[in-house]
C-alpha cells in the first residue's frame, strides 16, 4: 500500500498535467495570418506605425498572429520535436539559425543616455518593465552581498539595479555592443559589473559559483533550453535559485513550446532573425522536474514582465 500511495502520488499530477495540455488553448486576439507573404504584409504595416510611436508599433504587432503548425510529434522532450521547431524558424526567418542572428545594432552612446525602455516614451512599456524589475527583485529575496549571474543582460536594466544594491553581479550577453552600453551606463552610475560576452552555453567556461542565475526575458531565445538547465546546475552554490522572469509561457500557445506565433515574435524572427520561443507553463514546469528542480511561482499581478518562477534544487 505504501509503494501504491507513492505511484499514485507521482501518477496524479502527471495525468493532471496532460489533461491540461490536451483541452484546447484559448486563441491568440486579432487576425491570424498563415503565410510568409501575409506575414511581410504586416511587417510593412509594422514599420510605417513605428515611424509614429512605440505604442502605435504595438497595437499593430498586437493585432496579429501566426497560425504555425504543429509537430505531430507526442515527445516535446525529443529532438525531432525541436527540429520541427527550428525548421519553422527557418520558414519564418528565411534562414537557418545561427548565433550571429542574435546580433542587435543600435547607437550605444546615444542608448546609454536614454536605453530601453525609456527610449519608447511609453508610458506602458516604462511602467510595465519598471514594475516588473522591482517584483522580481523581490521574488528573488537574496540577502545583501550576494552573487548573481545575469545570462543575456541586454539593456542592462536589472543588472544595474542589482549593482546598486550592492550584489556582486557578473553578466553575459552574445551582442558586443550590449556590454559596451551596460559598461558606459554602469560608469555613469557609479556601479561595477562583471561584463562577459559569450552565447548561453558559454556558462560551461564560467569558474565561479553564484547564489542566483538570472535570466529576464532571456531564457526564451535559448535553441535548447534542456541542455542550458542542465549547465546552470554547475554553476550554482549550494541552495543557490535558478529564476526564469519575463518569459513567454503562454496558456494560448497550442503547442507545448516551440515558436512564438506572437505578433510581436513573429515580426521580430522575420525582421531580425532573432530566436522567440515560447513555453506552456505545464511544459516548463515539467521540464524543470525531468532535470531536478524545485520551482515556486510568483504571479505579478501588475504586469505578465515581472512573473517569476524561481527554482532550487531538489
Amino acid at each position: 500500500m505504501h509503494i501504491l500511495s507513492r505511484v499514485l502520488r507521482r501518477v496524479r499530477p502527471m495525468l493532471s498535467r496532460v489533461a491540461k495540455a490536451t483541452e484546447a488553448p484559448p486563441r491568440y486576439p486579432g487576425v491570424p495570418v498563415t503565410s510568409v507573404a501575409e506575414l511581410d504584409a504586416k511587417l510593412a504595416e509594422a514599420v510605417l506605425a513605428e515611424k509614429t510611436s512605440d505604442d502605435a508599433l504595438r497595437v499593430v504587432l498586437d493585432g496579429f498572429w501566426m497560425n504555425i503548425p504543429a509537430a505531430g510529434v507526442e515527445d516535446p522532450w525529443g529532438a525531432e520535436y525541436r527540429a520541427h521547431q527550428m525548421e519553422m524558424y527557418r520558414i519564418i526567418a528565411g534562414k537557418d539559425y545561427a548565433l550571429a542572428n542574435e546580433a542587435s545594432v543600435f547607437d550605444v552612446p546615444g542608448h546609454i543616455l536614454r536605453p530601453f525602455p525609456y527610449s519608447t516614451q511609453s508610458a506602458a512599456t516604462v511602467g510595465d518593465q519598471l514594475m516588473a524589475i522591482g517584483y522580481i527583485i523581490r521574488a528573488m529575496d537574496l540577502p545583501a552581498g550576494a552573487s548573481i549571474l545575469e545570462l543575456g543582460v541586454g539593456w542592462g536594466n536589472t543588472a544595474l539595479h542589482l549593482a546598486q544594491m550592492g550584489y556582486a553581479v557578473t553578466a553575459i550577453d552574445i551582442e558586443p555592443r550590449f556590454l559596451e552600453l551596460v559598461r558606459g551606463r554602469a560608469e555613469r552610475t557609479g556601479v561595477e559589473i562583471d561584463l562577459r560576452q559569450g552565447d548561453f552555453f558559454s556558462l560551461a567556461d564560467v569558474a565561479e559559483k553564484f547564489d542566483a542565475v538570472l535570466f529576464y526575458e532571456a531564457f526564451h531565445h535559448c535553441d535548447d533550453h534542456q541542455r542550458l538547465l542542465r549547465l546552470v546546475v554547475d554553476r550554482l552554490k549550494p541552495g543557490g535559485k535558478l529564476v526564469l522572469a519575463g518569459e513567454t509561457i503562454d496558456a494560448r500557445l497550442p503547442y507545448p513550446w516551440g515558436v512564438n506565433p506572437a505578433g510581436i515574435a513573429v515580426y521580430s524572427i522575420r525582421r531580425w532573425g532573432w530566436l522567440e520561443l515560447a513555453f506552456r507553463e505545464e511544459y516548463l514546469l515539467e521540464t524543470l522536474v525531468r532535470e531536478g528542480w524545485r520551482t515556486q511561482k510568483h504571479p505579478c499581478p501588475l504586469t505578465a514582465a515581472g512573473i517569476t518562477y524561481v527554482s532550487v534544487r531538489a
